[in-house]
């Protein structure tokens, strides 16, 4: 009895989903279909009014037409605009979760010399046994450790990274180019993206904890940059095409950047901590553009963290945390 409740309740659940997303894309048939019945309720309010009061009132008829149609036109705006601000779909928030169903972080550690830093694996690759470290908030060292050890100075890109929110992907490392608002996609050769509108210096960190203003991620859509905008405030997140190292859209969560100590990216859904890192308490839907409610323990102490990364090939995150970096299993829900 139990299971049968569980399994239609699953069900039910993916079929709400459906019926949100087809009220949300279906707003421009809406639109049409109520500019037609405007046009119909117009011609016959006219004919009606030209039939009861005669030849003379043709042209009373006509201005009432045109009032009644500027007037459901009005309305039909009124009505698109408010289900495109809202989502009509906000109704059925219950409905709509976030795709973690646990975290388990391993007891195992690894021992790092610097309170802050970034270890990195490629997120693009499956077999992979190589990781690269970026010692510390600020620098020009990156290390490939691990047999193919090779230590990447200035002299390879000439520039200082700020932060803990490198990533490695497609054999290419991004990162935030300390003092300005110029993203690094590091390839042999360096390509810049300049962002505009966001926080970039004067300590305006996007996270203080991992004195991060730019945070890359890796999801199972590709690459991302989380950042916080001078205009407002608010976290927004940029979605980035690797080939053109350029920003496709960028959308604004509306969440203050104040309240995050850090975040990162799963399935489309972007994930952050509280203040002092130990819960997951907000998320943000970034293909239907709605905030959901989380709350998922990630740790126990109020250490320094630095890093936290999803890695989408391992289902993992890479979290650095007072000098130490440990790995939490990721359990996605069924889809």
């Amino acid at each position: 009895m139990i299971f049968f409740f569980l399994k239609t309740q699953f069900h039910l659940r993916k079929i709400i989903k459906i019926i949100c997303q087809l009220l949300s894309g279906g707003i421009k048939m809406v639109s049409i279909f109520f500019l037609l019945l405007s046009f119909f309720f117009s011609f016959f309010l006219a004919r009606e009014t030209h039939t009861c009061l005669g030849e003379n009132s043709l042209l009373l008829s006509i201005h009432l037409s045109v009032v009644c149609f500027s007037f459901f036109i009005y309305l039909c705006f009124l009505l698109i605009t408010h289900l495109h601000n809202i989502k009509i779909y906000i109704f059925f928030f219950l409905f709509l979760e976030y795709n973690i169903k646990s975290l388990k972080c391993s007891e195992k550690v690894l021992k790092m010399n610097s309170t802050f830093g970034a270890w990195l694996a490629d997120a693009s690759r499956m077999n992979d046994s190589r990781y690269w470290l970026a010692d510390h908030f600020s620098g020009d060292l990156f290390v490939l450790t691990g047999i193919y050890r090779q230590i990447y100075r200035c002299n390879s890109f000439c520039l200082l990274y700020q932060g803990c929110g490198h990533v490695v992907y497609k054999g290419s490392f991004y990162f935030h180019n300390a003092g300005t608002n110029n993203l690094k996609k590091y390839t042999g050769r360096t390509h810049t993206l300049s962002m505009t509108n966001s926080k970039f210096n004067n300590l305006t960190y996007l996270f203080p904890n991992s004195k991060t203003y730019f945070k890359f991620a890796v999801d199972e859509n590709g690459l991302w940059v989380i950042f916080a905008s001078d205009i407002d405030d608010s976290v927004r997140v940029a979605k980035l095409s690797t080939d053109s190292f350029s920003v496709e859209t960028v959308i604004n969560t509306a969440y203050p950047s104040t309240k995050s100590g850090n975040a990162f990216i799963v399935d489309g859904i972007v994930y952050f901590t509280e203040n002092t890192d130990t819960r997951i308490t907000h998320a943000f839907d970034l293909k239907r553009e709605i905030a959901l409610d989380v709350g998922l323990n990630l740790r126990s102490n109020k250490d320094i963290m630095a890093m936290l990364s999803y890695y989408p090939n391992k289902r993992l995150l890479f979290m650095w945390e007072n000098s130490h970096v440990k790995l939490c299993k990721v359990k996605l829900r069924a889809p």
